[in-house]
């Protein structure tokens, strides 16, 4: 199974595993399942960062430098069609960061994993993480 994770999936993984559901964690820890961290989700670390809205045990540079590898997910580069099935989503969450991880999600044929219920909310695959 690919795997998209929401950004808070992706930094509870390091920094509060205990957020996640058991199945959650299962799937997350299955090698036979492969992970995927969005350019958009290590964007929005920077941004969160720079505010003072994520607390991190370094920098947010340094902290995606040596988590990513670490972590076993792979970057997802944000492409054109990602981009346009923006336009197929429903305006229910207009979260930028979050709009474009269902529509990579959407058009990668991926399930997102997530515990925000707006994005659980969007048809497309989706695994709610605190199950």
């Amino acid at each position: 199974m690919k795997l998209l994770l929401d950004t808070h999936v992706w930094l509870w993984m390091a920094l509060a595993p205990e957020r996640l559901g058991a199945d959650s964690r299962s799937l997350l820890a299955d090698r036979g399942n492969a992970l995927f961290l969005s350019i958009a989700s290590a964007w929005e670390i920077v941004v969160k960062d720079a505010r003072g809205k994520l607390e991190l045990p370094m920098d947010a540079p340094a902290y995606l430098r040596s988590r990513v590898a670490r972590s076993g997910a792979e970057l997802l580069n944000i492409s054109l069609d990602h981009l346009f099935a923006l336009s197929s989503l429903p305006d229910h969450h207009r979260d930028p960061f979050d709009r474009v991880l269902a529509a990579q999600a959407k058009v990668e044929g991926m399930s997102l994993m997530s515990a925000d219920a707006r994005v659980l909310a969007f048809p497309i695959l989706t695994i709610d993480a605190r199950r």
